[in-house]
Order: C-alpha cells, then sequence, then structure tokens
C-alpha cells in the first residue's frame, strides 16, 4: 500500500453569522444543480487549494465581490479567498442574482489555482464560463 499526500482541497465558508453562512448555501447548491456548476466544483477539487468564501471586510458600497490569494500564489499550499456577501445581490435592480456572482468568482478561483489570472471574457460581454452557467441555471 502506497502512502498519498493527504487531500489538501477544501471549499470553506468563514462563519460569520447562521444566516451569512444559509445564504452562502442556497448560492452553492443552486450552482451544483447545474453541469457548468459540477465543472467548476471538480476543477477547483482538482487544484487541491483551499478556497475560503467569506465577507468582503469591509463591506463595500457600492457592491463588489472578488477572489484573490491569502497566501503567495507560489506557495505550493496557498490558500484562495472569495470576498463574497450573498446580501448585496442583486446589487441593484435588474443585477446579478447572488449565485451567478458566486459562480463567477469560483470560475475565477479554479483559473487562478490552475496558474492563470481568473476568467478572461476574451472581449466578450460575459465570460463563455458563466454565459453556460446563465443557460443552465433555475430562474428562481
Amino acid at each position: 500500500m502506497s502512502a498519498q499526500a493527504p487531500d489538501k482541497s477544501r471549499l470553506r465558508i468563514k462563519p460569520e453569522t447562521p444566516a451569512y453562512t444559509d445564504a452562502v448555501l442556497v448560492a452553492l447548491g443552486k450552482i451544483k444543480g447545474t453541469d457548468a456548476g459540477r465543472a467548476v466544483f471538480r476543477r477547483l477539487l482538482d487544484t487541491r487549494r483551499v478556497v475560503t468564501i467569506e465577507p468582503p471586510a469591509p463591506p463595500t458600497d457600492p457592491p463588489n465581490a472578488w477572489t484573490k490569494w491569502r497566501d503567495p500564489p507560489g506557495k505550493i499550499d496557498g490558500e484562495l479567498v472569495i470576498a463574497f456577501d450573498p446580501a448585496d445581490w442583486p446589487a441593484r435592480q435588474g443585477g446579478m442574482q447572488s449565485d451567478v456572482v458566486l459562480f463567477g468568482r469560483l470560475a475565477d478561483a479554479a483559473a487562478m489555482a490552475e496558474g492563470g489570472n481568473g476568467l478572461v471574457a476574451g472581449g466578450e460581454e460575459v465570460a463563455p464560463e458563466i454565459a453556460a452557467y446563465l443557460r443552465e441555471r433555475p430562474e428562481r
């Protein structure tokens, strides 16, 4: 029997409040219900990185969300942070829903962990991964 390195991939929610955690879990559940969502989760799992979802500090006005390295990206076990507050979305009338914003940040985390700089829309208004998710997501 050969020894294998422990699986280091993790998706964590920084426990701010039960309401915050519940809202993030609802968004993650919507994402998981699509092929595009399951694909981004597989990509994250394959990177063996820790990804932590936590609220932006300090809170942003206007609302914003981003993905960044907590640790230097060259570090073998560097952690990615998604600064995201589901209560901020939709940010304005007709704005993006929280699951769409979180999906984009998860896709950014996967791209960054794979060695890229995040989603690149290639001159398009919406990145192809997000467009795929928008086609599949439930409307509720």
